[in-house]
């Protein structure tokens, strides 16, 4: 699906197709089975948005995780914005600095291919 202002995809379908790619990439790098995704940026109602608030979602948390050590990190954290536009929030960049001065890679890629990409290097080193 597009955005039909801008005919660019939107975060969900980008986050949707880097699964599908790790999905299928799996046979090569089967960690890629422990990758998951935080559904920080799905739209709740209002109600259940204040449920989840109060048993723990808070807003920052990065959009992918992948718990896998290498090269001196304890593990990989992506927010994943689309290919043209999309900004990371005052809460992300705090989030991603935090997680960088605890021993984590994190950072921001735009698109599915970019994420990939991104993982690829992680594990390259």
């Amino acid at each position: 699906m597009t955005h039909w202002k801008t005919l660019e995809p939107l975060e969900y379908d980008e986050q949707v197709a880097f699964f599908e790619w790790a999905e299928r990439t799996k046979h090569i790098i089967p960690e890629l089975k422990h990758l998951y995704a935080t559904l920080n940026g799905v739209w709740l109602p209002k109600q259940i948005a204040g449920r989840m608030k109060r048993a723990g979602h808070r807003k920052g948390v990065l959009d992918i995780v992948w718990p896998i050590a290498r090269h001196g990190y304890h593990g990989l954290y992506i927010e994943l914005k689309r290919r043209k536009s999309g900004r990371l929030s005052a809460a992300q960049k705090e989030e991603i600095e935090f997680l960088r001065a605890e021993g984590y890679c994190a950072g921001e890629v735009r698109g599915w291919e970019e994420a990939a990409k991104f993982i690829m290097k992680y594990i390259e080193g």
